[in-house]
């Protein structure tokens, strides 16, 4: 499985053939209503039980409870926001899960109140990952620690505005360089998300560590029928939409769903429908999506 590196499969305790709960986005299944069969069969394959979270309804939470409870996986791996949002609602409902061995968390920032819920409510260590489709893993927490330790397949660096390294401890841009991929090198590649590198003394040795993700914050949409609807969702929604050079998503309102759009030059409105429909088919058939064309998109004190 691409999110376990073999030193962490050793600490974990994680081997082949072990049961892999998958607790993840899939704007696919949402879309066309069904998972394609090269996907069933991969799954199948790696005795892994995939469980789509852009859609978390109470219904949904118990659905995914019985499926832990059922299949008892050794390893869970899910979005941050997915897994503690079932968290809460187990602990409001007073409802057992079979804790497993594991848990892994991504595609989110793990604040310190939602790791010590998560483990309480799950009985379980939970491990956080912070990588990206392009790279893969890049960074791993440990048992002892909470900062993230840079993978050997990969190289990172902290930069400012001006492209120019940051010092340690200095807040900035993640650009990523893949030691591995030498199909299609990405060298200093721009990741999108910000972060701060620490040099620490370890084991008598000096090393550098991803000490924070600062710029990777995942946020949960409200539909009218009481359904949380994970950010991702909206964000694979632009996936391969090359006129778009920025954009964001807001809800101020149940039912009114605001994009703010940096684009290229050329009229788009098709795809603008085409997003408009999807965005329905998740916030129910009468949300109002206002989309803005703006100049720029600056990052926010937060980052991302």
């Amino acid at each position: 499985n691409r999110f376990i590196t073999f030193n962490r499969k050793l600490e974990i305790g994680f081997d082949w053939g072990m049961t892999i709960m998958k607790i993840w986005g899939d704007e696919i299944e949402i879309l066309q209503g069904n998972r394609n069969f090269k996907s069933k069969l991969a799954n199948f394959i790696k005795k892994q039980v995939f469980v789509n979270s852009f859609i978390m309804s109470n219904k949904d939470k118990i659905s995914i409870k019985n499926k832990i409870n059922y299949y008892k996986p050794f390893l869970i791996v899910s979005y941050v926001h997915s897994i503690y949002e079932l968290s809460l609602f187990a602990e409001e409902e007073g409802v057992f899960i079979n804790p497993p061995k594991s848990i892994i968390v991504s595609a989110g920032t793990l604040y310190k109140f939602m790791k010590d819920k998560i483990e309480k409510v799950f009985s379980s260590r939970v491990y956080n990952r912070y990588g990206s489709r392009e790279v893969g893993n890049i960074a791993f927490s440990n048992i002892r620690d909470t900062y993230l330790n840079i993978e050997k397949s990969c190289w990172i660096n902290i930069v400012d505005e001006k492209g120019e390294p940051t010092k340690f401890g200095e807040e900035g841009n993640i650009v990523v360089t893949s030691l591995i991929n030498f199909a299609m090198p990405l060298i200093n590649f721009d990741i999108g998300d910000r972060g701060i590198l620490e040099k620490i003394n370890c084991d008598k040795k000096e090393k550098i560590i991803l000490k924070k993700v600062t710029g990777r914050s995942v946020d949960i949409f409200l539909n009218k029928y009481g359904e949380y609807i994970d950010g991702e969702f909206f964000t694979h929604l632009i996936y391969f939409q090359e006129w778009i050079i920025k954009f964001q998503f807001i809800q101020k309102e149940i039912e009114h769903i605001i994009l703010n759009i940096v684009k290229k030059e050329g009229n788009y409105s098709e795809e603008i429908k085409l997003i408009e429909t999807n965005v329905k088919k998740v916030m129910g058939k009468n949300c109002k999506l206002t989309v803005n064309f703006v100049d720029n998109l600056p990052n926010p004190s937060g980052g991302k």
